[in-house]
């Protein structure tokens, strides 16, 4: 498994997502396997903010997070 260290010096992508179903602080440990890491959640507006390698961001979001492959491209904007 990769460390956060290894991930800040590999090409990142940060991406902002709107996340109501509680707290995302709840997930990270799975998601961090996946190589996806949350970098910062405003519970007031329900967005997270979410970073790790482009590809692993796209297989993410089109299986963990439930998009579909078109919007998750429009995501990684």
């Amino acid at each position: 498994m990769k460390t956060f260290r290894d991930i800040r010096e590999a090409k990142v992508k940060q991406i902002k997502l709107d996340f109501d179903v509680g707290d995302p602080r709840e997930f990270s440990q799975d998601w961090q396997e996946e190589g996806v890491f949350l970098v910062k959640w405003n519970k007031r507006k329900m967005v997270m903010t979410v970073e790790g390698e482009p590809k692993a961001l796209m297989t993410w979001l089109t299986g963990t997070y439930g998009l579909s492959s078109s919007e998750a491209k429009r995501a990684m904007k």
